[in-house]
């Protein structure tokens, strides 16, 4: 049994190590706490105090020991349940992270947060159902908390149910309408809804809240470019390329705009860049050599349509566009091969069986003349 005078000193150690925490000195509390367990081993909150340490620290296996402590020490203690099944969330393990929070809510069975993280924990799972009556759940504890509405709506829109997600995304704007991440999720349902001039209204929003939200750049883009508003898609990805230098993706776009708008010399700068990212990155060499065949350089077309064969052997139209620049070269018999080649894989490729037999004929003619 500890003495009154040790326990006082336990709860100083106690006291000590919550202000090392506000400090961030989190060794230190760590240590403060520890020197408390040695006086008074039976207090279920050190233990709890601990495992929020240690999480933050990145330690999960302690954090989880010191939450599992505290839960038997005191197995009522809701927030050890709950504290417990984050940390089993955040090392992907969510069927003891269920768990965790069911016993919980058995213990507090009106916190919300404990239905909202068993909801997650339920998402992560995979049990959808399951976790949207927790996040339904949520919203009847508490009516104004966005999340749960953001939540549903990304199971509703997971399972195709674009009309109900949206609802679920705009109820969440309404509640949260600083959060960047409601208004991006409902731009992109609105897009795939077709409601372009609605979903840009909704990008536009993300990144008025968060001005360096690339995803919504490109989107931006991306829309621009399917309504044929070339420039405003132009303008979009070039914010989202400064913002992500790294996105291969991004620079090929930006090249099938300028493609389409017939500057090839733009578009090939464009494609090389993507192609310096993503070597592999098939349809960037395909338009590469298309934009240099535009621009006749058939040498550097070539060599783009070589490699994208060679990535991707059986590209008949990246076949078919290398007979025709190696016609263009004058190696007819060169032409011949790869038309031929492009109809192995497929017989009836039209544009491939138009040129063979335009070619055969030529260099039959020029075979009667020599």
């Amino acid at each position: 049994m500890t003495d009154k005078t040790e326990l006082d000193i336990a709860n100083q150690y106690f006291r000590l190590a919550i202000e090392y925490t506000k400090q961030t000195k989190l060794d230190q509390a760590i240590e403060a706490y520890h020197s408390a367990i040695l006086i008074d081993s039976e207090q279920a909150s050190i233990y709890n105090n601990l495992g929020l340490l240690y999480a933050q620290k990145g330690n999960l296996f302690k954090a989880v020991q010191s939450y599992l402590k505290a839960i038997q020490i005191a197995p009522d203690f809701s927030i050890a349940h709950n504290n417990l099944g984050l940390v089993y969330l955040q090392q992907g393990q969510p069927s003891p992270a269920i768990k965790a929070f069911q016993k919980g809510i058995r213990t507090n069975p009106n916190d919300s947060s404990l239905h909202h993280n068993l909801g997650c924990a339920y998402q992560t799972h995979g049990s959808l159902e399951e976790a949207i009556s927790e996040f339904e759940r949520v919203i009847e504890l508490d009516p104004k908390n966005a999340n749960a509405y953001f939540n549903i709506g990304s199971i509703l829109e997971q399972q195709g149910h674009l009309e109900n997600a949206l609802f679920m995304y705009q109820e969440a704007v309404n509640r949260a309408p600083n959060d960047k991440n409601p208004h991006y999720n409902l731009g992109n349902t609105l897009a795939r809804l077709g409601k372009f001039t609605e979903a840009i209204f909704a990008f536009q929003k993300t990144i008025q809240i968060d001005p360096n939200f690339v995803s919504a750049h490109y989107n931006m883009g991306f829309i621009y470019a399917k309504q044929k508003k070339r420039a405003l898609a132009i303008t979009a990805y070039q914010k989202a390329v400064k913002l992500n230098p790294n996105d291969a993706s991004t620079y090929y776009n930006l090249g099938f705009l300028y493609a389409e708008q017939n500057e090839p010399s733009i578009a090939i700068e464009w494609y090389k860049q993507a192609i310096q990212i993503e070597p592999d990155f098939d349809d960037a060499n395909f338009n590469l050599g298309n934009a240099y065949t535009k621009r006749e350089n058939y040498e550097q077309a070539v060599a783009a349509y070589r490699r994208e064969i060679k990535i991707n052997p059986s590209h008949t139209a990246a076949l078919t566009n290398l007979g025709l620049v190696y016609y263009k070269q004058g190696k007819i018999n060169e032409a011949i091969e790869t038309l031929s080649q492009t109809l192995e894989i497929n017989v009836n490729h039209e544009k491939a069986n138009k040129y063979l037999r335009y070619f055969k004929q030529r260099q039959s003619v020029e075979v009667r003349l020599n």
